[in-house]
């Protein structure tokens, strides 16, 4: 479910709410920081997705799944 609100949000822009999503979930799969990480690139932020993939390398999720 959490996923789907990330991907929803980031996909209509609303990055500040995709963040509060992502940083309340429980627990996080690849899904989830791909969601995240893909939102941040659609949208021009690539520092802000280098810096969350920089976390989830910390957070020891594989990014090749």
């Amino acid at each position: 479910m959490e996923n789907s609100l990330v991907d929803m949000y980031c996909k209509s822009g609303c990055l500040v709410y995709a963040r509060r999503v992502f940083d309340g979930m429980p627990q996080r799969t690849v899904a989830s920081w791909n969601s995240i990480l893909a939102g941040y690139g659609r949208h021009g932020l690539g520092r802000e997705a280098l810096a969350m993939f920089d976390s989830m390398v910390e957070e020891g999720v594989n990014p090749m799944g």
